[in-house]
Formats: structure tokens, sequence, C-alpha cells
């Protein structure tokens, strides 16, 4: 059963990021499938001390599926919205299958931060391949758009005039390949600051911290630098909980930091300049204040699945100059797009859930909870900028996986 529930997890975050024939989501019932077995097969009445210990985190996880519920009568397409409802549940009973599976110590954290990291590098390796190639790689099989510097709808750079495709690995967009690997970069700390053996650890930081640039997100590279300064804060704090290799994780950091800035200066600097006038900003603003007029509108919510649909049908994209196709998108704020999508309250019982999830504590893993902590609050901070962790199978699939991992 160990080695079921490992292979299990293992399919599971590597198969996250692919996209083609469903592999993620078959992964994530393949996960319910032997979660929801190992229950039926070993339960016994701990499970509903471990229900009562944490009752105000189910408490709001029960407010935030009932007001998701509620939503389905405000939804302009009932069957889009019986449909996103169905992909949320998906990833929810997903994320509370890891976490059993690791609760009851058939898989350890550091089998799971190793599958991340894993996983991670193989996207890294992928998105360096498609950055020098300036194409996709042929990896349709796994998920991978077809990537051009002139094909319409490709993310991209402008360096000296001319355009550069932005890294895709096999997600659908570069901003959640970042998120991935900013999660990864995590997990590879755990792992530099735990392991004995760290002879190539260094070498997957130079790959993942290259993905990363690779990606261009501006976000996911402050959100990078918070990060470090947190785990470096930490490693200074606790001195005694295994991080006698502070001074090689520093100079790891700053080694490939130094390389990787040498090499792609201008790159760096051409995507580090900022300008209310650029698209990316100027379209997010509006994207913001419609989801503000959305929410002002529709306090209960348009229905789960269904904000970009009432957006089109109300012609809110054109009130906000919006009105090339491909600009209708989703808002580009996770809680501004909960809040419209299953009201204001939906909101506040998501909060509560994120809290409750904060405040889960445990005295014999304090280190691997602080790093998952860590992963959760950096998705959580990506939400500001971005709305894959609600709507695109990958990120909501690793929202409720650390969700899970943080309650193992």
């Amino acid at each position: 059963m160990i080695a079921l529930a490992r292979i299990t997890l293992s399919i599971f975050v590597f198969a996250l990021p692919f996209g083609a024939f469903h592999l993620s989501t078959i992964a994530a019932v393949l996960l319910v499938v032997v979660g929801g077995t190992l229950l039926r097969q070993q339960f016994d009445v701990r499970h509903l001390f471990f229900v009562y210990e944490r009752r105000w985190m189910f408490v709001a996880l029960f407010a935030f599926l009932f007001f998701v519920t509620i939503s389905l009568a405000f939804a302009s397409s009932l069957s889009l919205a019986i449909f996103a409802t169905a992909r949320l549940l998906l990833a929810i009973v997903a994320g509370a299958s890891a976490a059993y599976v690791i609760g009851r110590g058939l898989v350890t954290l550091d089998f799971v931060f190793g599958a991340i990291v894993a996983s991670a590098v193989f996207q890294s390796i992928v998105a360096f391949l498609q950055f020098a190639s300036q194409s996709s790689l042929g990896l349709w099989w796994l998920g991978e758009s077809v990537l051009s510097s002139d094909a319409p709808g490709v993310a991209k750079i402008v360096v000296e005039g001319v355009r550069f495709i932005r890294a895709y690995g096999t997600f659908p967009h570069p901003n959640v390949l970042a998120a991935f690997l900013l999660v990864g970069l995590v997990a590879l700390a755990f792992l530099f600051f735990k392991k004995t053996s760290r002879f190539l650890l260094p070498t997957f930081y130079f790959l993942l911290l290259l993905g990363l640039l690779l990606t261009f997100s501006r976000a996911a590279w402050i959100i990078c630098v918070l990060l470090f300064v947190v785990i470096a804060w930490w490693a200074m704090r606790y001195r005694e909980q295994g991080t006698g290799y502070r001074g090689q994780w520093v100079l790891t950091i700053l080694g490939s930091l130094v390389v990787l800035v040498t090499i792609f200066y201008p790159f760096i600097f051409a995507r580090s300049s900022l300008s209310l006038d650029e698209p990316a900003i100027a379209d997010r603003i509006q994207y913001l204040r419609l989801g503000v007029d959305i929410v002002v509108r529709r306090p209960f919510g348009v229905g789960i699945g269904n904000q970009v649909l009432y957006a089109t049908q109300h012609d809110l994209y054109g009130a906000a100059g919006l009105l090339a196709p491909w600009q209708r998108e989703p808002i580009h704020n996770l809680y501004l797009l909960i809040a419209s999508e299953i009201g204001v309250f939906g909101l506040i019982a998501f909060c509560m859930l994120i809290g409750a999830v904060f405040m889960v504590k445990s005295e014999t893993l304090k280190v691997e909870r602080f790093f998952v902590a860590l992963m959760l609050g950096a998705l959580l901070l990506f939400g500001f900028t971005d709305h894959f962790l609600w709507d695109v199978a990958p990120g909501r699939l690793l929202l409720w996986f650390l969700i899970g991992l943080a309650l193992a």
C-alpha cells in the first residue's frame, strides 16, 4: 500500500502540468480513488478527532461550498456552472486525498518535496529548450502549446525590436509555469537544508532559476525575491533546525543569479521596465475595474464559471475598452474573480478557510509546515495578479494540493 501511495502521488505531481488528454485530471481522479480506498479500509474513530480539532476549517470549507452551490442559481449558463463546480470539487477532494495519504504516514513530505522538485526540473529544461529554439518542442502529447514568435496569442517580450517567446513548459501560460517553479524552489530549499547529500541540488537551483527567468513573469520574480528573504531570515533565526548549510544555500543562490543576470541582462532590463500604458498593466487595471463593477452589480455572484459569459452578455468588456476577442479573459485577480462568481460571502468563506489552514499547528513537523506555508503563500500572492488558481486546471489542482499538504 505504501508503494501504491507513493506511485500515485508521484504520478499526480508529475502529471499536474500536463494538459493533453486530461492527464492532470486523470491523475487527480487516481489520487482520489487511492485516498478513498485507504480511508474505507483504515477508518477509525481518530478521524473524527481530526475533524473536531480542525472544526473551524471545516466550517469555512462547507460555507465556501455552500456559496458555490448557491451561485448556480445565478448562473447565466447552468451547464457551465455545473462543470466548473465539478472541476473545483475534484481539486478539493484530490487535495484532501493527498492530505490523508501523507497524514497516515504512507508518504513523507520529504518524498513529496522531492517529487515536486523533479517535476519542476523537467519543466525548467523544457522551458530552456523552448526559449533556445523559439518554438515548441513537439510535446503536444503532454499539453505543450504551439509556440512561435510569429504566432498570435503567444506570450512574448520585445528586446531591441525583436520578439521572443516566453517559456511555457507544458503549461497553458508562462505565469502558470512560473508559479509551479516558485513552489519547486521552496521545495528545493527544504531539501537543501534537510538532506545530507547535496551533490545535485545547486545544479537544480540553477535550472529552476533559469526556468523562472525565462517565463519573464515579473510578479513571479518579485515573489521569488520575497521567498528568498523569508527563507534567509528563517535560516538565521532557527539555526538549530537543520540549517547548518545556510552559507552554501546563499552562495548557490547568489552564484546562480550572477551567472543568469550576466547572460540575460538585456532581457531582464527590457522586462523590468514598467509603464501604465503597457498593455499588460493597462489591461489588468481594466480587468480590476470590471471585477469591481460586477461585484457591485451582483454581490451574490454571477455563477461559478460564468464571469466571462456574464461580462460578454452585458458588454462589460466593451465598456472597459477591452474590444479585442482575445481580451475577453477572466478578471486577473483571484479574489475579485471568486467574489464576482460566487459572491462576496463566498470570498469571505474562502479567506476564512485559508486563514484556518495557516493556523493549523504541528508539534512534530514545524520545519515542513513552514516550507509548505511558504509555497501556499507564494501562490496566494500570485493570485493578486492572475486568475489561473481558480479557472485553469493545473493552477487549481496545485492550489488545493498545497492546501492538502498544509493539513497533512
